[in-house]
């Protein structure tokens, strides 16, 4: 159908630059209107532009009086916006800096309609990916021009820069440099918080004063673990391999709330775990209120375990989930397979020994300097070294005694006094 120009109402619109309009006015002319606008009664009965402003505007510029139309009905205001932001964004006629705007206006418009998908959960939620099919676009594309978006309101100079490519990566140095700016303030006005507890985690967790900025930690897999070989033979302490399923499931559910709880708001936790039981850990872990990402990190261990059954693989990793409490940027991008060498057998202070360096990229992927991390099963005392060395304050609880004397004379050693 055809409305009148003068009884078509033109409101606010995402589009702040409107390029060529003798050029579209010249093309009507000659082939007519390809595409009708959209249009939509508002609650007073005026009839509405959703979409379409330049085609109205070449219109006016031909002296036209009438222009041919396509109405959607019964549309809420949010409806009308979701609209005009994907045909607009189809036909690429924004500025990067419209653009990237409207992308992220649009995700959210989106999120607000059908609900925000959680990480790690199945949910009807919209997320970043939809967002991109929506668009016909890559994810990465789109997460990358939403990231720039809410750059755009961190950083107004970002506005300046020609090219998207060119803003995004001046939009990481300012990042990386007001990173840099916290970590000294917080290293000058930090008190260093560095502590060894003796106990169950259930119980001295709540009763910390402090507030972790990571949790990291290599709980009892309620797996049977093996009762030969070196590592039982070193140790023979049998507190330490009673890792059944039905021992360990209980307790884990009061340690993981603990850990929540602990945790401060916008954080992440690193729980290692054995895959064959990662749905029933994640179940824990979200029950407790974290989410938890679907994929798995992979520690690769350089060697590994001999098959006690011989129609299995030998095993040469160990999973980590990785989890949140509520939203924080990884400082990094490191790839899910972290490759490092187990400690040697003759080195170790306790059986399920995990390596320095491997404890220390996961502190610095999720904290800066000054942060403080908890390790619930400390075991032996190897995220209390990584986080000294990597310059954040630790927290570490370990109930059984012999392995909190190891982990206390392994912090002597560093030079912290327990």
């Amino acid at each position: 159908m055809k409305l009148k120009l003068a009884d078509i109402k033109v409101g606010k619109r995402v589009r702040e630059e409107y390029g060529d309009i003798t050029g579209l006015a010249q093309s009507i002319q000659k082939y007519g209107l390809l595409h009708p606008i959209v249009v939509n009664k508002d609650n007073g009965g005026e009839w509405e532009l959703v979409a379409g402003e330049r085609r109205f505007k070449a219109h006016l510029y031909l002296g036209l009086e009438e222009i041919e139309v396509n109405e959607l009905k019964n549309l809420s205001e949010m409806e009308r916006a979701e609209i005009e932001l994907e045909e607009n964004i189809k036909r690429k006629a924004f500025t990067w800096q419209e653009e990237v705007q409207a992308k992220l206006l649009l995700d959210s418009i989106k999120k607000s309609i059908y609900g925000t998908a959680t990480k790690g959960h199945k949910s009807d939620g919209w997320g970043v990916k939809d967002t991109a099919t929506s668009l016909g676009e890559s994810m990465g594309q789109v997460s990358m021009d939403i990231q720039l978006a809410k750059g755009l309101g961190m950083y107004p100079q970002l506005k300046d820069e020609k090219t998207k490519t060119a803003a995004f990566k001046k939009m990481k140095r300012l990042k990386e440099q007001a990173i840099q700016t916290e970590i000294q303030k917080r290293l000058a006005n930090a008190e260093p918080v560095d502590d060894v507890h003796l106990g169950d985690c259930r119980v001295i967790v709540p009763k910390l004063k402090v507030k972790a900025d990571l949790v990291l930690t290599d709980p009892p897999y309620g797996v049977d673990l093996p009762t030969s070989g070196k590592a039982y033979k070193k140790f023979k302490r049998d507190e330490i391999f009673e890792d059944r399923e039905y021992e360990t499931d209980d307790m884990l559910r009061g340690a993981f709330k603990a850990m929540y709880n602990n945790l401060k708001d916008d954080r992440h936790a690193y729980v290692f775990i054995a895959s064959a039981r990662k749905k029933d850990i994640t179940k824990l872990l979200k029950e407790a209120g974290f989410d938890v990402d679907d994929i798995l990190l992979i520690w690769s261990k350089g060697t590994s375990s001999s098959a006690a059954n011989p129609e299995d693989w030998s095993r040469s990793y160990e999973g980590i989930l990785h989890c949140m409490k509520g939203s924080r940027p990884l400082n990094r991008n490191p790839l899910d397979v972290l490759s490092y060498k187990i400690v040697p057998s003759r080195l170790r202070i306790h059986p399920t020994e995990k390596p320095v360096a491997l404890m220390q990229v996961l502190i610095e992927t999720s904290t800066l300097p000054g942060e403080l991390v908890l390790d619930p099963f400390a075991g032996s005392g190897c995220v209390g070294e990584a986080a000294l060395r990597a310059k954040r304050d630790c927290i570490l609880v370990e109930k059984d005694k012999d392995s909190y004397n190891g982990i206390c004379e392994r912090m002597r050693r560093l030079g912290v006094e327990k």
